[in-house]
Formats: structure tokens, C-alpha cells, sequence
């Protein structure tokens, strides 16, 4: 194993032996739109932040839009969500 004064800002630690760490090409996100002006729709590129890393990801596919007090689904395949 490593210790944790062999590891740099930007490592990523994870057990070679059982699962290890892997790069991506997408992934699937739960987006919560807290304050934006406008829709969010296919296409839009926010930028992410994980850590010290700071990676433009853009929205491919919008699968559902949830109901935040009740945690349902309530439109699939939404066009663009908004705040609220």
C-alpha cells in the first residue's frame, strides 16, 4: 500500500488488487440547478469541480427531472430543466 506522504495533489488512491480507479469518457450525474438565469438543456458545458481538478463536462442526455421535495420522477427525457 501507499502512505499518504507518497501521494500528490491530483492522485487518485484506490486498490489496484480489487476494483481500481479508471478513466472515463462519460458519466451519468445528478444535477441540482440552484441559481442559473435560464434552461439547462443538451449541450450545455458547465465546468466540474472534484477536488483540485477543474473539467468542462458537457450534458448529453438529460434522463428524468425529479421533484425535489418528494425525490420522484416527475418528466422523463425533459427537454431543459430550470431552477426550483
Amino acid at each position: 500500500g501507499a502512505e499518504a506522504k507518497q501521494l500528490s495533489r491530483g492522485m487518485v488512491a484506490s486498490d489496484a488488487g480489487n476494483d481500481p480507479a479508471q478513466g472515463c469518457a462519460s458519466f451519468i450525474a445528478q444535477i441540482i440547478v440552484l441559481s442559473h438565469p435560464g434552461e439547462l438543456k443538451v449541450g450545455f458545458t458547465p465546468v466540474v469541480d472534484v477536488h483540485t481538478a477543474h473539467v468542462p463536462c458537457r450534458v448529453a442526455e438529460i434522463l428524468s427531472r425529479i421533484d425535489r421535495s418528494t425525490g420522484q420522477e416527475v418528466e422523463r427525457n425533459p427537454e431543459g430543466i430550470r431552477n426550483g
